[in-house]
């Protein structure tokens, strides 16, 4: 195995670079950022988002309802 010395790394560290052009724009849309709080039953997930069940919530006229292409995660949950 060759061993290179802390400078002859950093030297090559140095030589790296980065690809031409602008960086592309990192985002994420404000649905992404900020989750969605469901606090009343009955409720509806029609898009793709980040949802959170804010307490216990019971209802005799319905519950959640998902419409939209997604995954749900119950986070181990029953």
């Amino acid at each position: 195995m060759e061993y290179r010395s802390s400078k002859e790394a950093f030297q090559s560290l140095n030589a790296l670079t980065p690809p031409a052009g602008q960086p592309a724009p990192v985002y994420k849309a404000l649905n992404e950022l900020a989750p969605i709080l469901i606090s009343v039953l009955p409720f509806t997930i029609s898009k793709s988002g980040l949802y959170f069940v804010t307490d216990n919530l019971s209802s005799s006229s319905g519950g959640i309802t998902i419409s939209a292409d997604l995954t749900l995660d119950l986070k181990g949950l029953p």
